[in-house]
């Protein structure tokens, strides 16, 4: 017996409470006693007894869209949206307020409702079909009543019917047949039409081929005879060993003519070694690396610079003059990224500039970055620029790296991914401990297997030398 148990006593007199203690709860030949604040209560079990008559259950009204209904006949409604309204109840003689009801629309719900007190059911917005409403009651001790019905029947739309169904159907084939016919048709003629033109316009292509390839010939032969000319002012071999016998120099261009390009030159006892990479590749590239030689010419051997930084500023100043850059936004921005190294054999010692392009130094095996200045040659980003002139004692043994971007930039390898500076560092840490003469032989066996079926990327210039 729950500590909340209430009895309702009938024949209570004078008013006594029926709120029960929660507690002086005893039992005694299946009598419970009550202590209450009035008193004490007897419960027998023999006196109580249930309800064994089920409630009748009936219809009070039916409404839809405000419209009531006769219950006892089907409803039979056209086609429309509509909101139902169903009143029920349900008859018992002993507490009928605690009658409880269960409802459902079968075609609009799948399962009855909770069981409760509400004897209204409300259903909005419902549509076509065919519907049964059922409802039940359940008398105060849960038997559960007689279940009344209605049905309810809302009429398709004539969109919905079969046959209007298999006449659009039939529509839409013979739609559909005659504007594959129609369009064949039109594609026939369209081809007739395009084979006349195709043969008109086959010779007219085939007269322009001829035209490109007599001119691309030309332009091909003179990128060639371009070639040549680079080549020819570029740095001879015997003159580079008579500088540095043990030395190698790797250049691929891209294109048949380069934006990368190397210059050396002995005054003395100095030994002057640039490596320039220049804006662009091709043709573009190969005009600035013309006008790069011209201004070490003119900066070297005309005004006798052989300060590294010096030789860097003047040729800052007279590509910008040549190229008429200015800060405006039609003016060109075209340039260089420039190394040089500077070797005194005298005093065993070398002096380094560079725009935007490092140098590396081998020392028993053991990596030394000489970094450039942060800008370029060229261009109007930076206004008086500075290039400084570093010192670096030179030991017999020692390797000095010089070398354009186009290395570290290739993609290729097992993904396709760029080398990156750090790729190459690795492998040059591995290479220098080869012998100089199979030196240049492992850096283009390398980037051979890391480009592999990979497009070149740009130009490519690595130069080495041994002190």
């Amino acid at each position: 017996v729950s500590q909340d148990f209430r009895i309702e006593l009938y024949g209570a007199k004078h008013g006594m409470s029926k709120n029960f203690l929660r507690s002086s709860i005893s039992k005694f030949n299946d009598q419970l006693w009550f202590g209450s604040e009035n008193g004490a209560v007897l419960y027998s079990a023999f006196e109580d007894k249930q309800n064994i008559i089920p409630p009748i259950t009936s219809f009070s009204e039916i409404s839809i869209n405000e419209k009531e209904y006769d219950p006892d006949k089907d409803i039979i409604l056209p086609y429309g949206e509509y909101d139902l309204f169903i009143e029920f109840k349900g008859v018992s003689l002993k507490k009928p307020e605690m009658v409880t009801y269960q409802f459902m629309l079968e075609g609009h719900q799948g399962k009855w409702s909770e069981n409760s007190v509400i004897n209204l059911a409300k259903y909005h917005k419902v549509y076509d079909g065919e519907y049964t409403f059922k409802a039940k009651s359940y008398n105060a001790d849960g038997l559960v009543g007689n279940t009344i019905t209605v049905n309810i029947s809302i009429a398709k739309p004539f969109w919905k019917e079969w046959w209007f169904i298999i006449m659009m159907g039939l529509v839409i084939v013979f739609t559909v047949v005659f504007i594959v016919k129609m369009r064949e048709r039109r594609h026939l003629r369209y081809q007739k039409e395009l084979e006349h033109q195709l043969a008109l316009r086959t010779k007219e292509v085939v007269h322009q081929k001829e035209e490109i390839e007599e001119i691309n010939k030309d332009l091909t032969d003179s990128i060639n005879y371009a070639k040549r000319i680079q080549t020819a002012i570029l740095p001879e071999e015997d003159e580079f060993d008579k500088m540095f016998p043990k030395n190698f120099v790797v250049y691929k261009p891209k294109d048949i003519v380069s934006g990368d390009f190397y210059w050396a030159r002995k005054f003395d006892h100095l030994h002057l070694i640039v490596c320039a990479d220049c804006t662009g590749h091709g043709v573009p590239g190969a005009f600035m690396s013309m006008i790069g030689m011209m201004l070490l010419n003119e900066a070297c051997v005309l005004k006798n610079i052989l300060d590294p930084g010096k030789i860097l500023k003047d040729m800052d100043n007279s590509l910008i003059e040549i190229l008429q850059q200015n800060d405006d936004f039609e003016s060109n921005k075209d340039g260089m990224d420039i190394s040089l190294c500077l070797v005194d054999t005298d005093s065993n010692m070398m002096y380094t500039a560079g725009a935007m392009r490092p140098i590396y130094l081998y020392r028993k095996g053991v990596q030394h970055i000489i970094k450039g200045d942060r800008f370029s040659l060229g261009g109007t980003m930076v206004k008086n620029k500075i290039f400084n002139t570093r010192e670096h004692d030179l030991m017999k043994g020692d390797l000095v790296y010089m070398f354009s971007d186009g290395y570290a930039d290739q993609f290729g390898g097992p993904n396709r991914r760029k080398m990156k500076v750090s790729g190459l560092n690795q492998f040059l840490d591995q290479v220098s401990r080869l012998e100089i003469s199979q030196q240049s032989k492992e850096i283009n066996r390398f980037f051979e297997s890391w480009k592999g079926d990979t497009p070149q990327m740009d130009d490519v210039l690595l130069i080495g030398f041994q002190y």
